[in-house]
């Protein structure tokens, strides 16, 4: 007889029969730090900025250099008559160069300004990555809250039908009245009613979510544990923000075009070169000399009211405009991390008096309810109330927790991330 054949499958093939058997998913858990860095990379806006800035060092460089030279051919001083070359010794086949200067430190100055321009744009990436963060932040801690109250609700669903369960048992014996009954129904129809406005808003989190990260990456499951967002510092200098920095490199562009405006009151500059070619001969007999032809250009700014004065004012009035605009930047940014900062400190304070009182004391009361109501020393309505207080105060407390670090979220955002 021959020994019986055993076939070994593969080890990666058994793992991967183990997770379908098992219904385990293959994709990893979505951390917070991965949902902020893949918001990053796909975040368009951003790309565009970066493109902004690198087109507008490119701009700058052309900006700081000579314009290009005018090549001139032509014919001068050209018979009319029979239009001969060699006729007239003052006929001449020229060739020239004409060369512009711009005006004083005109080209120095455009070449700052769009520097400057372009680091305003640098500024709003960074701005832009640190409103990338925050709303990311905020919507995985909201998808992160409804997962875990729903996960509350849904604990508590068993109690609440073996509470329904009871009463109808116990009204069938005549031993509570038909309202213990029906406040037991329409405490679970609640309930489910909860249940279903959760998972409502635990969609609409992950839509808000996906649309930063993607819809295939917010479908994946989230971390087991609540994020640890590093505490925000105490203080920070606000000028130091994106928004203000790109704010403040505008004002500086606007600055050099109010000095590239007092530049066009000063005469502009420009130099050509002409080299004539003569056919003809002179009356002894000789070939006439070649010309060369030397000039200097200027120009005269001689009404600056009607066009130079009405450049250098509305250049003024940009600067202004930038500077209120920077002025006004700082004092939101100001008043976002005052109001956040008293936000953060009340929802650390009530997170404390949830965690270390009130969630134990609802489940002991919870607990003493049910014992008594057993012992027959509380009435029907006295455990429905110590239920339903545990389970709002559980509810509560997510919720606290939730719009606690979403507040340092929006702290983070002001004060940058610690190093």
């Amino acid at each position: 007889m021959r020994p019986p054949v055993y076939f070994q499958l593969p080890h990666w093939l058994a793992v991967a029969c183990l997770v379908w058997a098992f219904g385990v998913s293959a994709e990893p858990p979505l951390s917070l730090p991965e949902a902020e860095q893949r918001a990053i990379e796909r975040d368009s806006l951003a790309l565009s900025l970066r493109a902004e800035a690198s087109a507008k060092y490119h701009e700058a460089t052309a900006s700081g250099a000579l314009p290009d030279p005018v090549l001139m051919v032509g014919v001068a001083n050209l018979p009319a008559d029979d239009f001969r070359l060699d006729e007239d010794p003052m006929t001449q086949l020229q060739v020239g160069v004409r060369q512009r200067i711009p005006l004083g430190a005109t080209r120095r100055l455009s070449r700052a300004r769009m520097e400057a321009l372009a680091g305003a744009d640098e500024a709003a990436v960074e701005a832009r990555e640190r409103v990338t963060r925050r709303e990311v932040r905020e919507a995985w801690l909201e998808l992160y809250f409804s997962r875990e109250a729903l996960a509350v609700l849904e604990d508590n669903r068993g109690a609440f039908r073996e509470l329904a369960d009871t009463t109808e048992r116990e009204f069938a014996t005549g031993r509570v009245p038909r309202q213990d009954v029906l406040r037991a129904e329409l405490e679970l129809d609640r309930l489910e009613d909860r249940i279903s406005a959760m998972q409502a808003a635990e969609a609409s989190a992950r839509a808000r979510l996906a649309r930063w990260v993607g819809h295939d990456v917010a479908a994946r499951p989230l971390a087991d544990t609540w994020p640890r967002l590093s505490e925000p510092p105490g203080e920070t200098d606000l000028a130091e923000h994106p928004v203000l920095r790109a704010e403040q490199q505008r004002v500086q562009a606007d600055r050099h075009g109010v000095d590239i405006a007092r530049q066009a009151r000063r005469p502009e500059f420009g130099v050509e070169a002409r080299y004539g070619y003569r056919q003809t001969e002179m009356a002894d007999g000789s070939t006439a000399s070649d010309m060369l032809t030397v000039m200097a250009t200027v120009d005269m700014p001689l009404f600056p009211s009607r066009r130079q004065g009405p450049q250098h004012e509305a250049s003024m009035q940009r600067l202004e405009a930038a500077t209120a605009r920077r002025n006004n930047s700082y004092r939101e940014l100001l008043a976002q991390w005052e109001h956040l900062q008293a936000q953060h400190q009340r929802l650390e304070e009530r997170l404390a008096r949830f965690d270390q009182r009130l969630v134990p004391q609802a489940v002991d009361n919870a607990e003493a309810a049910v014992s008594a109501y057993r012992s027959a020393t509380v009435d029907f309505t006295a455990l429905m109330r110590a239920r339903i207080t545990e389970l709002d105060t559980r509810i509560d407390a997510l919720r606290i927790r939730l719009q606690r670090d979403q507040t340092r979220a929006g702290l983070l955002y002001l004060s940058g991330e610690p190093s």
